[in-house]
């Protein structure tokens, strides 16, 4: 006796067996041996204080008053401040840099924070060797608090090693300095707060 299948069984169990066909086909092919061709996953980006890439561009340049006003723009206080100048003095290698303070009556204090200015020192000894040291100045109208330079010896001291090295290679720069540079902490213990009122002579 002949059978008689519907012409819509016929289209099931064709479907039926392609979705059997193809989940074989895909076992077969995460079974199978060989290279490995999953997407690489890759390392997160360490949230560094500066662009050391950018920073040793600058290595060992000669000091150039353009130049070196967008290298402090480099440093940390650029998020707050803006640069009002730089200058070097050949005489006793120090390089001055002076931040233009924002402030009024309604934001009256800028508090300095003296871990960033060692920090920033400390990179700015590592790229630039003929640097003895680094003053960094806040002004307010024709008022100005810093005038005391941090000295590469004062600074090798903080940081516990020899600054000089790290400037050598760019990959020494930008892979081994940075998590040194980080773990950096200054506290003299001395005024840090720049008070809007005194610098503008309306305290006395």
């Amino acid at each position: 006796m002949k059978v008689t299948v519907p012409p819509k069984a016929k289209y099931f169990i064709s479907a039926l067996v392609v979705v059997l066909i193809l989940s074989i086909c895909a076992c077969a092919q995460v079974s199978k041996p060989g290279k490995n061709t999953d997407t690489p996953i890759k390392a997160s980006v360490k949230n560094h204080l500066y662009d050391y890439e950018l920073m040793y561009s600058y290595h060992n340049a000669a000091y150039d008053t353009e130049k070196f006003a967008k290298l402090a723009e480099l440093l940390q206080s650029k998020d707050t401040l803006t640069v009002a100048g730089t200058n070097y003095t050949e005489d006793n290698g120090i390089l001055k840099i002076e931040f233009q303070l924002k402030l009024s009556e309604t934001e009256p204090d800028y508090k300095i924070d003296f871990t960033k200015e060692m920090q920033d020192a400390i990179v700015l000894f590592a790229v630039f060797d003929y640097i003895k040291g680094v003053e960094i100045n806040f002004t307010q109208a024709d008022y100005s608090f810093g005038g005391v330079p941090i000295m590469r010896a004062d600074a090798e001291t903080i940081l516990g090693q020899k600054i000089a090295p790290f400037g050598n290679t760019k990959e020494s720069f930008t892979e081994d300095f940075p998590d040194k540079v980080q773990a950096v902490v200054w506290e003299p213990g001395v005024m840090d707060t720049v008070n809007y009122y005194h610098a503008m002579g309306l305290d006395e």
